[in-house]
């Protein structure tokens, strides 16, 4: 193995290493059930702590009970070879005004606030928190990195569930495709997905792609625009947003922009948006 594949070969693995540190499952408990909703990615905003994620994730509806998914019920692993998660404690879920529902919808983004002090410091053994400093505006140019939890990969032991994380780089598509549905060119940004991808750790084999349902409210990291002086994963790369739906047929993956996270945020919690704003430099269009 020359030295830039064995260079290209650690720097992904760190990548991957970061992504799962910052991705963390959805998950709700009703009964005897336990049922992988989708990701979300964890943002703390000064001594604030939230799983930002997708709000379409809660308006699916339960094929047994056919009723949506609450926010009461949901639950979180304290590490990452927990099988029964506990309950997330108490949680301040910001949704929008009534009055602003058709934004909330086109929007798609909702933050859940971790409350509960013994759950938070649990969490934090295994997981870390993105900050504002983290997030940056998409770049046509850039590779794109998603990761998230795709029920595919998902495994049950009796009453439990676990799934492994993917891990997917990727790029921007050149052209919006007929299939997406109220597409918002102020917000949502499209990325190539193939049905075939390489196998990283079987020496690129080809393999098929996952279908990526699951992967919702999972974030969507870009390169740095600068590079640091020091190298790691988390100073080389940039959150830029959400992602919020994708295909069957695997051909390609929606994000919200993180024009649409400030926006998001300044309707639900403002100084957070402003601090979302002063950081990306500019507003979107109206």
């Amino acid at each position: 193995m020359s030295d830039e594949i064995r260079m290209q070969k650690t720097a992904r693995e760190a990548m991957q290493a970061y992504l799962r540190s910052v991705t963390y499952p959805v998950l709700w408990a009703g009964g005897s059930r336990l049922i992988s909703v989708g990701s979300c990615v964890l943002f703390r905003h000064e001594d604030r702590h939230f799983l930002l994620t997708a709000l379409h994730l809660f308006e699916e509806y339960d094929k047994e009970t056919h009723t949506r998914f609450p926010y009461e019920g949901l639950v979180g692993p304290l590490s990452m070879r927990d099988v029964s998660p506990p309950e997330l404690g108490q949680i301040h879920v910001h949704t929008i005004d009534d009055n602003e529902a058709e934004e909330a919808k086109r929007l798609d983004i909702v933050a859940i606030e971790l409350l509960e002090e013994s759950f938070l410091q649990g969490i934090k053994q295994h997981w870390s928190f993105i900050t504002i400093d983290h997030f940056a505006l998409p770049r046509s140019d850039s590779p794109y990195f998603v990761s998230g939890f795709p029920r595919e990969r998902e495994k049950k032991f009796g009453e439990a569930i676990g799934a492994s994380l993917l891990f997917l780089q990727t790029e921007e598509a050149d052209h919006v495709p007929d299939a997406i549905e109220d597409y918002d060119s102020r917000y949502d940004v499209v990325l190539k997905y193939d049905p075939e991808t390489l196998n990283f750790h079987d020496n690129n084999a080809p393999v098929k792609s996952p279908f990526v349902g699951g992967v919702s409210g999972g974030p969507i990291f870009r390169v740095a625009d600068d590079k640091p002086l020091f190298w790691s994963a988390k100073s080389g790369m940039r959150f830029v947003g959400i992602q919020t739906s994708s295909t069957r047929l695997n051909q390609w993956i929606r994000f919200k922009n993180i024009h649409a996270v400030a926006r998001y945020f300044d309707l639900a919690i403002p100084e957070i948006g402003a601090a979302i704003r002063e950081q990306i430099g500019r507003s979107p269009a109206s």
